[in-house]
């Protein structure tokens, strides 16, 4: 890409969210192909292993980032302070948070007896959240700069990494587990040149406090920190729960449910990463503009959801067995029961992103702590008497309680109608039509 073209597509908001769009769907199939593999070599058992080591790290970037990332994107975009100070308070808190992360990470695994399979996984499972980590500063600072190319760029990266490692270590070279391991690290580790070469010109990475900046990205970063362990732990509670009170088997069959359901939250995801990065930059009193901009997005992903979820039941009961295998028929049930609860978190996920740009990411924690109370609550009950389709049943009902508090906040907030955001439109379908046509020659 040229440089001209970058900058056309920095400022262009939908442009980004086609270009993010493509991008996903890019990502979404290396993504399958390498849980394809992984899954038959691996089978339910060993899938459901590598399952209850990556929850920890799933959970742990959420908190152990300290919201750094979305806080380093919103005082960029702001220009709150010099670049180049925020760039070096990042990397001082790096060093700071790294060692708290990995030992975090590690009493997860101690509580849940994962040493049991020696040093060498939670080994690499805690070099790839460290890498993980990085990559997470880096890229605040390329939303703060509206670059998110450039983190579809490292994103792709990084899945074929992860495609190259499971092919060499869990399939040719038959590692196991520990090959999986290993895979996991390599896709982290790789995209950390890339990021380095895009940033050392542009930025001074050299660790510095340049007070009062890391406390004020502390201050701003612990609120965002906060509503994303809340999302992590919605999430993910199921799988740390049904591990504790089933087999690992069983968080097998759950998890490549999950995995498959969780194809149609790339939709909203590649919109709202956009959605933040431009929330970033709008100041407050111009916001009242933009919001035509976020309910068009919303309306346009939810449609496209409902779609992606129509056939992915419909083809649900042939695909699971031919990618997986027949010993993964129980997943199938799992993607019934989840995917309204997919759909509804489709509904959600563009608009918290776009409120969090706007420096307001508190909303998700008072609408989805009654969700994760709620989560936990059937869980018990359900997991119990149903096994892995009680966790899907307990995660679809507490996204809905989540949803219907941060709609009803959000109405109260921008004195909007939730209508405007949900119900598909037919001028949405032109405008998509619009911006996907190739343009003319000269």
């Amino acid at each position: 890409m040229n440089v001209r073209s970058h900058k056309v597509h920095k400022k262009d908001f939908f442009g980004q969210a086609i270009h993010s769009i493509l991008t996903k769907g890019g990502l979404l199939f290396l993504g399958l192909i390498s849980s394809v593999i992984m899954t038959r070599v691996l089978k339910p058992e060993g899938r459901g292993v590598i399952e209850m080591f990556m929850v920890y790290p799933f959970i742990v970037l959420a908190f152990g980032e300290l919201g750094v990332r979305q806080a380093t994107a919103f005082f960029i975009g702001q220009k709150t302070y010099e670049k180049n100070d925020i760039t070096s308070s990042v990397m001082a808190l790096f060093l700071i948070s790294a060692p708290i992360v990995i030992g975090i990470i590690f009493l997860g695994y101690l509580h849940s007896n994962l040493f049991r399979y020696g040093l060498f996984i939670p080994l690499c499972f805690g070099l790839m959240t460290l890498a993980a980590l990085f990559q997470r500063y880096g890229n605040g600072i390329f939303l703060g700069e509206k670059e998110v190319q450039k983190i579809n760029y490292v994103q792709v990266i990084n899945k074929i990494a992860q495609v190259l490692g499971v092919v060499i270590f869990v399939w040719v070279g038959g590692g196991g587990v520990r090959g999986a391991a290993m895979a996991y690290l390599l896709a982290q580790l790789l995209p950390i040149i890339i990021v380095l070469y895009w940033l050392i010109p542009t930025c001074d990475l050299k660790p510095r406090w340049v007070s009062p900046i890391p406390q004020a990205l502390i201050k701003k970063g612990l609120i965002y920190c906060g509503s994303l362990l809340v999302i992590m732990l919605n999430y993910r509670i199921d799988i740390i729960m049904l591990g504790h009170m089933r087999t690992a088997q069983s968080v097998g069959l759950y998890a490549v449910g999950v995995n498959i359901c969780e194809l149609l939250k790339q939709i909203p995801l590649s919109i709202g990463v956009v959605l933040f990065s431009h929330a970033t930059t709008w100041k407050a009193d111009a916001v009242d503009v933009s919001l035509k901009k976020i309910a068009m997005a919303t309306r346009v992903l939810l449609f496209l959801s409902v779609i992606g979820a129509i056939i992915l039941v419909f083809v649900a009961g042939w695909l699971i067995p031919l990618l997986y295998g027949i010993g993964f028929l129980g997943s199938v049930q799992v993607i019934y029961f989840l995917v309204p609860g997919i759909i509804i978190l489709n509904a959600f996920v563009a608009l918290n992103l776009f409120m969090s740009g706007q420096g307001k990411p508190e909303i998700v924690i008072y609408s989805f702590i009654p969700a994760l109370l709620l989560n936990i609550i059937l869980n018990v009950f359900l997991i119990k008497r149903y096994d892995y389709i009680g966790a899907a049943v307990a995660s679809t009902l507490s996204y809905s309680l989540g949803l219907a508090i941060y709609l009803g906040i959000l109405k109260a907030y921008y004195k909007v109608r939730i209508m405007d955001f949900i119900v598909f439109k037919r001028a949405d379908l032109s405008f998509i039509y619009s911006k996907l046509k190739f343009p003319k020659r000269g």
